[in-house]
């Protein structure tokens, strides 16, 4: 089918943290972004568990038996509008950068014609073989076809195949391996050759069907 190169593959390991290791640059800038957004995300929930503890320890019935008849802070409404836009202004950056990142495709041309190989965003020698293109179907039912457009049989067919998910169904199902978990893996795994620059195309046949690489 394809001559390829080792190509990376992985699981989830039990006990494990955080995402695989990854296998792409942009897999790399998306873990760049995300690591350091849980901490984020981590110090403003302990920050608001804290003051909700606090008011209700200050201001509780007890602690103060009479309350100050008032129904609005001027500063305090000003801050909790304007610090939550500042730190979705700040995620907003990254995001937008990475988004572009996935969404536009290099001009392996430019970048083969460049030379250059301090970047690690680009990468000269695959840019010299160009796309290999695969085109992932959803079929319903946790399955997909996958379609290599540019890759051709012996027969002189565009290469294409089945791949099932490997969960409870029925008898005629493959069963589970260590190598091949259920509900992680399928029967036939898409391929494609290490080293190269892979364009990715996502449709479906019936239903709208989520699908990603984890590295």
């Amino acid at each position: 089918m394809l001559a390829a190169l080792p190509a990376f593959a992985a699981q989830p390991t039990p006990g494990a943290l955080n995402f695989q290791e990854p296998a792409t640059r942009i897999m790399e800038r998306v873990i760049g972004f995300a690591n350091p957004l849980h901490f984020g995300m981590a110090l403003v929930a302990v920050f608001v568990l804290a003051l909700l503890i606090w008011v209700c320890i200050r201001y509780n019935k007890r602690a103060n038996p009479e309350p100050r008849k008032f129904s609005h802070n001027t500063l305090i409404e000003i801050i909790w509008t304007t610090v939550p836009v500042i730190i979705l202004v700040v995620i907003a950056g990254p995001s937008f950068s990475n988004l572009f990142y996935q969404e536009n495709e290099p001009d392996l041309v430019q970048i083969a014609e460049s030379g250059d190989l301090k970047d690690p965003n680009v990468f000269v020698e695959a840019a010299k073989q160009g796309w290999i293109t695969v085109k992932a179907e959803g079929m319903g039912n946790w399955a997909w076809t996958y379609y290599y457009p540019d890759e051709m049989d012996a027969d002189g067919y565009q290469v294409q195949f089945v791949s099932n998910a490997i969960h409870y169904g029925l008898p005629s199902d493959p069963p589970a391996t260590p190598e091949k978990p259920r509900y992680l893996a399928t029967d036939y795994p898409m391929v494609i050759p290490a080293n190269r620059y892979i364009r990715y195309q996502t449709a479906s046949d019936r239903v709208i069907h989520s699908w990603t690489v984890p590295a």
